[in-house]
């Protein structure tokens, strides 16, 4: 039966669904007038649509889904609805019924009855999107930190911490060819891994420090300190981001169909492996979001897709199973501000646009032509890697930044 289901989330606590209703209406007041055979019908608005939903919980994970239902369910204030027909509302529970029976074993189910939860009179002010990318940053780190030390199994996490080393080593390499850039950080690495042995003995200590790394790591690479500039900063954040998605990849999975039971040994051992992972996700998430508020981003392309790189790596986490609720919560709203932020950013930045020229010409021609002004050769040289700004082909098309 769970295959005919669709998902959905409220307060991003997953759920399934086969069916709902929505009830709605129009506010109406009818007035019975003496001596008159007709009345007066008077009309006070839409009423406040309600959606009833009938939730589903299938699996090993029952219980656990159902406690955070509740607790979802029986948080004050409008929370988000991921609603399989009728997409994201913001909506306030009326009331929920929640039922277990034999007859369904492996099963739980919770009708839900929510209302609406928008109005047109609110006072629109101008917000510090900046201020909320550092403020739930702060706290997606914080909770990254208390979900690695109640996921963390403590078998052997010195492996999975020395991997999460070599892994930034790796990331370094990538986004830096002048080691001398970047040989602080390498250094920091390095004595990371050195401590793995004592860090693995004191899961909270090793939170903190794996999230201590990846955002001075990130802060060198987004150019906010010495010694990289923060010419090509922007561009280096999204290839951070996207280097830091494949963090975790090579974890092997356990068991299967055909394979033989782990032992209890080696299903802590990857639950371990797991955990470093989803912090270090996190922590990249995190870091990078707070790092893109300064990086100098060139074009509203480069914004844009730091951006998506961003949004993947949070979805990564709040994906993960091994995620808990305020995890899950934290990272959205991390999420969330970072997309309004650059959503602002995106919008003041030049767009990029094409331009071929008529005959084999010097960049600072070009600019001239293109802006009326010879002081932008540079910008069009380093957007398409001319080599020779005395002679840029007239048969090459040029991707050149827009300021309209």
């Amino acid at each position: 039966m769970a295959d005919l289901m669709l998902k959905g989330s409220f307060r991003y606590v997953p759920f399934q669904v086969r069916q709902h209703s929505l009830e709605g209406g129009r506010r109406v007041v009818v007035h019975e007038l003496p001596q008159r055979d007709e009345g007066l019908v008077e009309d006070l608005g839409r009423k406040q649509r309600t959606f009833s939903v009938e939730m589903f919980g299938v699996g090993p994970g029952l219980f656990g889904w159902r406690d955070d239902l509740i607790r979802a369910l029986e948080t004050p204030g409008p929370g988000l609805l991921v609603h399989p027909y009728l997409g994201e509302l913001q909506v306030m529970v009326v009331a929920y019924k929640a039922d277990e029976t034999i007859a369904e074993l492996g099963m739980a189910r919770a009708s839900v009855t929510f209302a609406e939860a928008t109005s047109e009179l609110r006072v629109v002010e101008a917000q510090d999107t900046a201020g909320q990318v550092r403020e739930t940053a702060i706290a997606a780190q914080a909770e990254l930190a208390q979900n690695f030390v109640e996921s963390a199994a403590g078998e052997d996490l010195v492996s999975p911490l020395a991997q999460l080393g070599a892994d930034i080593e790796g990331i370094l390499d990538r986004v830096s060819s002048v080691q001398e850039a970047v040989g602080e950080r390498i250094a920091a690495v390095s004595q990371f891994i050195g401590q793995a042995q004592e860090l693995a003995r004191l899961p909270l200590q090793a939170a903190q420090a794996t999230l201590s790394l990846i955002e001075g790591t990130c802060a060198i690479l987004a150019g906010l300190t010495a010694p990289l500039g923060r010419s090509d900063s922007g561009a280096r954040v999204t290839t951070v981001a996207r280097a830091a998605q494949s963090i975790g990849s090579n974890i092997p999975e356990i068991g299967g169909l055909f394979a033989p039971a782990p032992t209890a040994e080696a299903v802590r051992r990857a639950q371990d492996q797991k955990a470093v992972a989803l912090l270090a996700k996190g922590a990249f998430a995190a870091s990078l979001a707070t790092a893109s508020l300064d990086a100098g981003f060139q074009d509203s392309r480069t914004a844009l897709e730091a951006g998506i790189q961003i949004d993947r790596l949070a979805e990564a986490v709040i994906a993960n199973p091994a995620a808990g609720l305020s995890l899950r919560e934290a990272v959205s709203e991390l999420r969330a501000a970072t997309e309004e932020h650059l959503r602002g950013v995106v919008a003041d930045l030049p767009r990029r646009s094409k331009f071929t020229p008529a005959a084999t010409i010097p960049a600072i021609l070009v600019s001239q032509r293109l802006y009326g002004t010879p002081n932008r050769a540079q910008e069009i040289v380093r957007l398409n890697s001319i080599a020779d700004p005395l002679s840029v082909p007239g048969d090459r098309e040029l991707e050149v930044l827009s300021d309209a």
